[in-house]
């Protein structure tokens, strides 16, 4: 039986993942929490008493939690620290923590660069990124020494995701259009938004934590079916009706050419050896991928 650390546990994201832990593992659950009496980490505890701990959050008593577990999932609140070079300092004493410890398997939950990426910094993506770049900093420190078993090498992995889906929903929500309907408006001109649904990163940090580092890379990338900027268009007819569900693709290596998502994006493969992950509880098809335009 493993015993996980949940950093972040009772936000949107943590919540998915400690509940797809509970659901299809038998690991205990350790949730560090601000409020372990607020309403959210409450319900959270009520889901299975018997392996959900939640415990008040503070330095010392996150460096002893560390010390007690196997494996760390790590999504930390930018806004609680309300600094990107707050945030980072805090994942940084994670990963310190985590390796003194020797924990087996840390999963740190990424953002893109936006400062990278675009030249225009976005703080709590870049504080993130910043982390995971760190990261890599080390691993080619390790490497540069021929270490055998680096910690950051061999026992971490970075999850890079996205906004969610849900935010569609929860805050960003359609506006009457004047039209008699409701239209998303996003400042986004001609770019994709891309989003990934919360029960997807739950699915691909259990499949990380199962199956460490098998899928040709010790990193993921994920997204789902981007976003584009709102067009009127008449509704699909049933024959071609999208899912329900989205469709998440893993944009990191081996991109597959019978990918699932290649009939229904603009992207195409560049792989010629195919890696395919599939999340079936959710609905959803996947692929690693390394896709360029076409």
């Amino acid at each position: 039986m493993n015993h996980v650390l949940v950093v972040g546990g009772t936000g949107a994201m943590g919540r998915h993942v400690v509940q797809r832990l509970l659901a299809t593992t038998d690991a205990t659950v350790t949730v560090p929490t601000r409020r372990p009496e607020s309403a959210h980490a409450a319900a959270l505890a009520a889901t299975a008493p018997d392996r959900v701990r939640l415990v008040r959050s503070a330095p010392a008593t996150l460096e002893a939690l560390i010390g007690q577990v196997d494996r760390v999932f790590a999504n930390t609140d930018f806004f609680a620290t309300g600094s990107a070079v707050g945030e980072y300092r805090q994942g940084l004493h994670l990963l310190a923590a985590a390796e003194r410890a020797g924990v087996e398997r840390f999963i740190w939950s990424s953002l893109d660069s936006a400062v990278s990426l675009t030249g225009r910094p976005v703080p709590h993506f870049d504080s993130k990124a910043a982390v995971a770049a760190h990261i890599g900093l080390v691993r080619s420190e390790e490497m540069l020494r021929k270490e055998t078993d680096g910690w950051y090498t061999d026992h971490v992995s970075i999850l890079t995701t996205a906004p969610y889906f849900e935010n569609l929903r929860d805050r960003l929500t359609p506006r009457p259009d004047g039209q008699g309907g409701l239209a998303f408006k996003l400042p986004l001109g001609a770019a994709h938004y891309p989003l990934v649904a919360l029960d997807d990163i739950a699915w691909f940090t259990c499949h990380m934590f199962d199956n460490w580092q098998s899928w040709g890379a010790r990193d993921l990338a994920v997204i789902g079916k981007t976003a584009s900027p709102a067009t009127r268009s008449p509704p699909p007819s049933p024959r071609s009706r999208a899912p329900p569900a989205p469709t998440s693709r893993c944009r990191t290596t081996n991109c597959a050419p019978q990918c699932p998502t290649s009939a229904t994006t603009t992207q195409r493969c560049s792989s010629s050896s195919p890696t395919v992950i599939s999340a079936p509880e959710t609905g959803t098809s996947t692929s690693c991928a390394a896709c360029t335009p076409p």
